[in-house]
């Protein structure tokens, strides 16, 4: 099963997108901030990653 990770500051986005993609048969893992989404990036190694590019928090999705 492939597995995708989402990096996002928006829970409520997280959520419905993650509800989404788990109906489509993925695995979905999420972080909420730049610097756990990196983390769990390198425990994880997920086939996708769909990050969020301009965060409110010091790591954002260009950093990554």
């Amino acid at each position: 099963m492939s597995m995708i990770l989402l990096v996002d500051d928006d829970v409520e986005l997280i959520e419905s997108t993650k509800h989404l993609l788990e109906s489509s048969g993925y695995c979905v893992v999420a972080a909420l901030n730049g610097e756990d989404g990196y983390r769990v990036a390198k425990e994880e190694h997920p086939d996708l990653m769909l990050l969020d590019v301009m965060m409110k928090h010091d790591v954002e999705g260009f950093e990554i």
